[in-house]
């Protein structure tokens, strides 16, 4: 991946005033292929220790199709694709963090 200067001078003004009061410590841009061989911009998003409790995947949305607007009021019609890195290493949420609680079952009645 190579650095891409115009688009970082673009795209990380906007994560960060976005993504700052999530706990985004810097962010790396680059210009890249996706899987379809068309140009994109890959911005890897590094964030303070402890950030992940406050991780907003809808601010994390937001933040990156600003960033794509941005790209696109200046004629560069690359997608922005957006990777989230934690200090804290790659975590898996746990079934109790994702899932309903269990209702307790009701005993039968005779």
């Amino acid at each position: 991946m190579l650095k891409d200067p115009k688009a970082e001078a673009i795209v990380a003004p906007v994560l960060m005033s976005a993504l700052k009061p999530y706990g985004l410590e810097r962010v790396e841009i680059f210009a890249d292929e996706d899987y379809y061989g068309d140009p994109v911009v890959r911005a890897n998003a590094y964030y303070a220790k402890g950030a992940f409790k406050k991780f907003d995947a809808r601010a994390f949305t937001a933040a990156m199709i600003a960033a794509t607007d941005a790209l696109a009021a200046i004629g560069d019609n690359r997608f922005v694709h957006l990777q989230p890195l934690f200090q804290d290493g790659p975590r898996v949420l746990e079934d109790d963090e994702i899932l309903p609680t269990r209702k307790r079952k009701r005993t039968a009645r005779r």
